[in-house]
Parts: structure tokens; C-alpha cells; sequence
């Protein structure tokens, strides 16, 4: 289909972008850290101290949840200040040719975040971390196949309002949960198998409002070395 290419150009493009940015935020830190480095001077017990508070970081992501369904996913977040953005890619792409299954699934998203707090950590704010609001936009498209019938199809649009909120495990690693309500239109085809053809049963149109997605999320904080 179309829009197989379609997901998977922009996907492509939108990594590019993220490393792109993710070098050029690492840059601007490090100049930062440097000229800070005697302004913020690290705590005598070895706190966390914030040294770049005014540079971009970057997290890598994965939903938790998704793994109970067999679906493989990435998410990368880009954060300054209480804005951020987070791009996120599923990719389930399974299919057994001899038995005839197949399990196809491929969704691009991206959501803009404020975020209302921050988690204070012995008195310093971390990144990643409180409660966030959000609205996003997604497309996808989808093909799950038995022996005898099957079910494909686009979704044109998957967008609505989410809200979660974020906690500090470690230095490294921090855990979000959330939830998102909206919309989602997609075009689904119902189709039997007639020895190697795919015969078309029905073509419809499906709209759908309610939860559109679940997130118990496991976020690596990339450039961490930026709190020391």
C-alpha cells in the first residue's frame, strides 16, 4: 500500500531530524557546562547538581505495555524548558507465509507536552519527570490475517488530548504513565483467501471516539551527565 511507504518515509526523515538535533543539543551543552562550571559547582556529598539548565535533552523510549500485544515500539523525546516533543514508532511486522498468518501493524505519532511540574530531587528539578498535558496526531496502517480471512486498512487520522505524569527511578532511567482520548478515522477491508488471492469482502469507513492510547513508558535520559 501507500501509505506503507508513507509511514515509513516519514519515520526515516523524522530520525534523521532527531539526530540532527540531538548532536547540535549536545553541542550547545557542552558550551553551556563549560562556561558553568564555576557558577554551579558540584555539592560536596555528591548530589545532583544542574549545570545546563537552559539546553535541549533527549530521551529514548519504550511503551512497556505494547510487548503484551507482541508489538515492538520506539519513542524519542526532545526536551527545553516545559515544552517538549515526542516522536513514537511501532513496528509489529510478523507473517508466517506457509500457515498463511500474518500480524502487520505500523503507527507514526508525534505529541507536543507542557509539562506543569517537575519532580524535585533533594531540592533540584529533574527532567522527564511531574505531570505533562499534551495533544497528538498520528497515521498508521494495518493487515491482521488468518488461513481463512483477514482484515487490512490505513488510519488516516489519530489525534486527541493526553495528560500523564512522569517519576525519577534513577539517574538514568525514568517511568511515565499516561493516557490519551480522541478521535481516530480509518478504512478497513475484510477479506477471504482463495488459494494464493486475497478476495475483498467489504470496504468501510470507521470512526471512534474514546482512548486512544495507554503508556507505561521506560524513558533512558540520554545526556544525564548534564545533572551531575
Amino acid at each position: 500500500m501507500d501509505s506503507r511507504r508513507l509511514v515509513k518515509s516519514t519515520f526515516l526523515i523524522f530520525v534523521l531530524i532527531l539526530a540532527s538535533l540531538g548532536a547540535n543539543s549536545q553541542n550547545e551543552a557542552d558550551s553551556l557546562v563549560f562556561n558553568s562550571l564555576t557558577e554551579s559547582p558540584i555539592d560536596s556529598n555528591n548530589t545532583f547538581k544542574p549545570i545546563c539548565n537552559e539546553c535541549a535533552f533527549l530521551g529514548l523510549k519504550t511503551n512497556l505495555l505494547y510487548y503484551g500485544v507482541l508489538a515492538p515500539n520506539v519513542e524519542v523525546e526532545i526536551l527545553l524548558n516545559k515544552f517538549s516533543l515526542n516522536f513514537e514508532y511501532q513496528f509489529p511486522w510478523y507473517v508466517n507465509s506457509d500457515r498463511d498468518y500474518c500480524y502487520q501493524f505500523l503507527h507514526f505519532g508525534v505529541e507536543g507536552r507542557y509539562w506543569l511540574n517537575r519532580q524535585k530531587i533533594k531540592e533540584r528539578p529533574m527532567p522527564y519527570t511531574g505531570v505533562f498535558i499534551g495533544l497528538y496526531y498520528g497515521l498508521g496502517l494495518f493487515d491482521f490475517q488468518t488461513p481463512d480471512k483477514g482484515t487490512q486498512g490505513e488510519i488516516n487520522v489519530l489525534a486527541g488530548i493526553s495528560g500523564g505524569y512522569t517519576i525519577y527511578l534513577n539517574r538514568s532511567f525514568n517511568l511515565e504513565f499516561s493516557l490519551g482520548f480522541g478521535y481516530m478515522n480509518s478504512n478497513i477491508e475484510k477479506y477471504r483467501t482463495y488459494e494464493d488471492l486475497l478476495v475483498r469482502r467489504t470496504k468501510s469507513e470507521f470512526n471512534y471516539y474514546g482512548p486512544t492510547k495507554a503508556k507505561v513508558s521506560l524513558i533512558w535520559f540520554v545526556n544525564n551527565k548534564y545533572y551531575r
